[in-house]
């Protein structure tokens, strides 16, 4: 009795590590064709064959259809660099002013059309209304009907030259600045789209493009300063050389302007 329970115990533990290791042998079987699948599709990326993948811009030849045109260039010939990233050297860049030759320029990017300075000599002409020294009051001056109307020189003088206009229906003896009578001074906020701190005049000198010609040091706009009190006394200029503004009582004569309209 003793002897035949022995047998059949030893039977079962055999038939017991047979079925252990099956088991795990198909284990092995089912990983493999999970993980297998998973390896094989799995894509390189390596920059240098001439094939862009993944987050390449590019790939030697391979431009993805991309031009110099298409990321914001005039034209020129784009390339793919050793790094796998776009060499734009040879693009053109789109110019951003256009000369107008009579003395404004165009913002091709705003619209807006700006008056060019000259002079910048240090010494003020205003008999000349585009000399860069030129300094004018905004306003708030004696008689003014409202605390800080427009009654500084910038209007009377400055703008006055700049919009007059005399003719007796033939002949017109005094035309408006560069055929245009809608000048007016510039906001704030348009002011410092001319803001350039990669000109060649900044660091030492006006932070301005200079296709506009000289920049006096502090740009006047006609923005009213509305968190000084009394508010309407004061208006925001534009210090060229560093692009900080500053409230400026309207009555000082240290603003100086550059007219600005909607370019036609």
């Amino acid at each position: 009795m003793e002897q035949g329970i022995s047998a059949r115990t030893g039977r079962r533990a055999s038939f017991g590590r047979t079925t252990i290791a099956r088991a795990a042998a198909l284990a092995l079987l089912v990983t493999a064709s999970f993980a297998e699948p998973a390896v094989a599709g799995k894509l390189k990326v390596v920059c240098g064959n001439n094939v862009a993948q993944a987050s390449e811009a590019c790939d030697g030849t391979d431009l993805r259809g991309k031009t110099c045109q298409s990321i914001g260039f005039a034209g020129g010939s784009l390339a793919c660099a050793a790094n796998c990233t776009f060499e734009t050297t040879r693009c053109v860049s789109l110019p951003r002013y256009k000369d107008n030759g009579d003395g404004t320029v165009t913002d091709l990017s705003s619209g807006l059309q700006w008056e060019q300075k000259n002079a910048g000599d240090d010494v003020p002409d205003y008999t000349n209304p585009h000399d860069a020294d030129n300094a004018y009051t905004w306003g708030n001056l004696p008689e003014c009907p409202i605390v800080g109307c427009p009654n500084g020189t910038v209007f009377t003088d400055f703008l006055g030259r700049l919009n007059y206009n005399m003719t007796d229906k033939t002949t017109t003896y005094w035309p408006c600045f560069a055929g245009h009578c809608d000048w007016r001074l510039p906001t704030i906020f348009e002011l410092a789209t001319i803001m350039d701190f990669n000109s060649p005049t900044c660091g030492g000198g006006a932070c301005v493009d200079p296709i506009f010609g000289p920049t006096g040091t502090t740009m006047g706009s006609s923005s009213t300063a509305i968190d000084q009190d009394p508010f309407s006394a004061y208006a925001w200029a534009v210090f060229s050389y560093t692009g900080f503004k500053n409230p400026i009582p309207k009555t000082s004569s240290v603003f100086q302007f550059r007219a600005v309209r909607h370019a036609d």
